[in-house]
């Protein structure tokens, strides 16, 4: 390759890695494409060229694949919706896409190859499922404007509607553009929108120390409806993390004979352990480093008619041992579903040295999944199966759910 600014390159898509760009070589270098599919041929510009690798942006796409659509997630002046990689994709290959990312994470495991991969579990709807949005305010001409930052300039990218967001939340972003709050917002606002179908939808902004929504939304579930507060973590998928609680479930039930009780880390508002209590559990013991989260976890699990305790810890800022939460280390089941940077190094380590016979590791970034499960597998735990749950259609993102049994002897 000629060593020119910029230089023009054809390359042929090998597959697409987490992230969503596509991996090509050229010369006995990776090159990264964004917007490509696996089997395309494309005349790409080089913007970044590296010892070992390239990143470069397609120009021409000279053999399409059969997946390649039309792309669906356009701002007004063309550009991308910062965070939709796969809008280019018809939404049956992203979800193929996914798994072969998930399962190539995995088989680099400790004995990861002999885990069972279930059939991955794609959203009911591509677009237009997201119950949650976070908008960054700025000006321009002296005129506001609010919506996404752009990557990596990190400039706001005006958004009168987002094509992934709930009917009901961009039906809020409308009237909120029209209101007067809009006109006041500044370079350092945000403004949050939030939908549930109890609710309807609303938005809160502390920036501007407002907010149209109640204290205390509702989301339904499957196993039945839970309180969470208006700025507190909730999926924001809510169908498919309905899914997702019936397969843990599920998968819960098929042992609880021999590990009824649950400890239930980074519990939130309780629903998956909730949701495995209603399966068969004994006792359930929910962490949560937010106060309010912890209240409302306790009012859900009375308001289910479920005995369970609850106590407000940050793991892995405080000091706090794990043996204190279980009752009987053999009949324990332990859920984990950290945020997305994964479990603490020392967090990790004592689930390792915990002697828990199960564990359920629910995780939304399979490279912070993989990093901690290293640990975890190294002679203490085997990796039984594993199940993606799409529950971020359009981005790099996906859910995945992973059962780790105990290594006898």
């Amino acid at each position: 390759m000629k060593r020119t600014d910029n230089p023009r390159i054809r390359c042929t898509i090998e597959k697409c890695v987490y992230g969503g760009d596509g991996l090509a070589r050229v010369d006995g270098r990776v090159v990264f494409v964004p917007g490509t599919l696996p089997g395309e041929t494309v005349e790409a510009q080089v913007l970044q060229a590296k010892r070992s690798f390239l990143r470069a942006r397609p120009v021409r796409v000279l053999t399409p694949s059969p997946d390649r659509i039309q792309p669906c997630c356009r701002l007004a002046d063309g550009g991308q919706v910062p965070g939709c990689v796969y809008d280019h994709a018809a939404y049956p290959a992203e979800v193929r896409i996914k798994q072969g990312q998930l399962e190539e994470a995995i088989r680099w495991l400790p004995r990861g190859d002999a885990c069972r991969f279930y059939p991955p579990i794609p959203a009911d709807v591509p677009l237009h499922y997201r119950n949650k949005i976070t908008l960054h305010g700025a000006r321009e001409k002296e005129l506001p404007i609010l919506g996404y930052l752009r990557e990596p300039s990190h400039r706001v990218a005006d958004l009168p509607a987002c094509p992934l967001a709930s009917p009901a939340i961009n039906r809020a972003l409308a009237a909120f553009r029209a209101s007067e709050p809009f006109q006041r917002i500044g370079i350092r606002d945000t403004v949050v929108f939030r939908s549930t179908s109890a609710d309807g939808a609303g938005w809160w902004s502390s920036t501007l120390r407002a907010k149209t929504l109640p204290d205390l939304l509702t989301e339904e579930t499957p196993m039945g409806p839970l309180k969470v507060p208006y700025d507190g973590f909730f999926q924001i998928n809510p169908v498919m993390a309905g899914r997702l609680m019936v397969v843990l479930g599920a998968w819960f039930e098929e042992g609880c004979r021999d590990y009824p009780e649950i400890v239930d880390a980074y519990c939130g508002v309780g629903g998956l352990g909730l949701a495995c209590m209603r399966r068969g559990g004994t006792r359930l013991f929910g962490i949560e480093s937010g106060r309010r989260a912890v209240e409302i976890a306790r009012e859900n699990a009375a308001a289910w008619g479920i005995p369970a305790e609850f106590q407000c810890v940050s793991l892995g800022q405080e000091s706090f041992a794990l043996s204190a939460c279980v009752n009987e280390t053999a009949k324990t089941t332990l859920l984990v579903d950290p945020p997305r940077g994964g479990l603490a190094p020392e967090i990790a380590a004592a689930l390792r040295d915990s002697r828990i016979p199960r564990i359920f590791y629910v995780s939304c970034d399979p490279a912070t999944l993989a990093r901690d499960l290293r640990i975890l597998l190294t002679d203490a735990y085997r990796l039984v199966r594993v199940q993606l749950l799409d529950l971020f259609p359009r981005t790099a993102r996906f859910e995945t759910l992973a059962e780790l049994r105990l290594n006898r002897g």
